[in-house]
């Protein structure tokens, strides 16, 4: 096998290992984005209801203060805090 043979052979294996890798980085991609697809999906709702949760509650003073800590948790947006406050203070 001459030199040009064997740096040609060495590219050809190079080129399978790269294609084997962008396949392997494809696979993980695709896992990690499912993944993360189910967790948000999963916290949505969950967030949702615990405002709702709170909105309904006895004290509205002490509703808010629970919804403001749901909202800095991360938990629940600006503008879902700004809605529910704004509906318990609309039944005071």
């Amino acid at each position: 096998m001459t030199d040009q043979e064997e740096l040609r052979r060495a590219v050809r294996e190079m080129v399978d290992e790269f294609g084997r890798a962008a396949d392997q980085a494809a696979k993980l991609v695709k896992e990690a984005v499912g993944d993360l697809t189910r967790t948000v999906g999963r916290q949505a709702p969950a967030s949702e209801e615990a405002a709702a949760a709170v909105a309904t509650g006895g004290d509205p003073f002490e509703a808010i203060r629970q919804l403001a800590t749901l909202r800095d948790e991360g938990h629940i947006t600006e503008a879902e805090f700004t809605a529910k406050k704004t509906q318990i203070m609309e039944r005071l």
